[in-house]
């Protein structure tokens, strides 16, 4: 067992400038999250759960060194990421990936399926063998025939199943998921979650895990944050937080939604 967590946030804050007016001056900044601390641990799944805008994407790209925080610290295995820069970044880069909530967005519409995950072998230098994207798409319930298709060719929850594959090609230790499989069918919906749950098992895989749907985070989450307006209300074991909160904003998020 390891003496640190594999994701650890510390006091991270992030402010957009406002521009206003047609010489678009800037008239303040506009905070999405302030202060905000937590961990991931090896084969651990955190939950982040909050209403829409609160700053559950902008956390993800921060974690997935996507984004640049304004202030704080993001340490990935011990190192700190947010120190380091662009090219540096590189080699870690395949420990860590992220599997975004639009699709359609994520994918080139001029590259086969196959040439999607060929992409990312290539560029982490790992053998791009079509025996491994075959077995890739058979992972997360897709057909290999599949590979051959471009994206407008398929559905949206095929593109969801897409992504969350080619997010799996470098085999990382931590996987952001912001909103996976909210454009799925109930049905497949839960065999991707049930895949997901097999594969931190036998890998020790750490994910953050962003939804909307409090179900689904119940389901899945050893541990959840609640965040409102840019920062962590409330943090705890997912049945702890979930049958007895002790913020309010969490008592009142819940007794909306279950």
């Amino acid at each position: 067992m390891r003496d640190e967590p594999l994701l650890q946030v510390e006091k991270i804050s992030k402010k957009y400038p406002v521009f206003e007016g047609l010489l678009r001056q800037n008239r303040g900044t506009v905070c999405a999250l302030q202060d905000t601390s937590f961990t991931v641990n090896e084969g651990e799944i955190v939950g982040v759960i909050g209403e829409s805008g609160c700053g559950k994407s902008t956390l993800a790209r921060i974690v997935a060194c996507l984004t640049p925080p304004t202030s704080g610290k993001v340490f990935f295995d011990g190192v700190e990421v947010t120190a380091l820069s662009q090219k540096q970044l590189v080699p870690l880069r395949k420990e860590f990936q992220i599997v975004f909530q639009n699709p359609a967005e994520s994918l080139n519409p001029r590259k086969s399926i196959l040439d999607a995950l060929c992409e990312v072998l290539s560029f982490h230098h790992i053998a791009e063998q079509k025996e491994h994207c075959d077995e890739l798409l058979k992972q997360v319930g897709l057909n290999a025939h599949l590979l051959y298709r471009y994206p407008h060719e398929l559905s949206l929850g095929q593109l969801s199943r897409v992504c969350l594959a080619r997010a799996l090609c470098t085999k990382p230790k931590l996987l952001v998921l912001d909103e996976c499989v909210s454009s799925l069918d109930i049905s497949v919906q839960a065999q991707v979650l049930n895949f997901l749950m097999d594969l931190r098992s036998h890998s020790k895989m750490g994910y953050l895990f962003i939804s909307h749907d409090l179900s689904v985070v119940r389901h899945i989450a050893d541990r959840v944050l609640v965040m409102y307006q840019g920062a962590v209300v409330e943090e705890g074991l997912t049945e702890e937080v979930f049958d007895d909160p002790t913020q309010a904003y969490t008592k009142q998020l819940l007794s909306a939604v279950l």
